[in-house]
């Protein structure tokens, strides 16, 4: 998997993705309305509260994420995308 960051992302976002025993390279963001390169694709991550815990899905670029599937995959009773303020509290609100 490839992912993007902006320039000042890179270190900690390469960091976040070794910790957690991913298989991804963090690249600089594409330019606008460049292609990734053969057999890589673009993400986005989006913050969620699974039962009050934070989770971070990285989905497709043109993907949509459904609560209630991702709910069903965690096996957690209620997800929703996290508010400003939790995402602060727990560390995870980002630029």
């Amino acid at each position: 998997m490839l992912l993007t960051a902006a320039c000042y992302m890179l270190p900690p976002a390469q960091s976040w993705v070794e910790t957690r025993g991913l298989r991804a390279a963090v690249v600089p963001e594409l330019p606008p309305g460049s292609t990734p390169p053969p057999g890589c694709a673009v993400v986005k991550s989006i913050v969620c509260m699974a039962d009050g815990k934070p989770v971070v899905a990285v989905v497709l670029l043109e993907g949509r994420l459904e609560e209630r599937k991702l709910a069903d995959l965690l096996k957690v009773g209620h997800v929703a995308r996290g508010t400003w303020h939790a995402r602060r509290a727990h560390g995870t609100w980002g630029r």
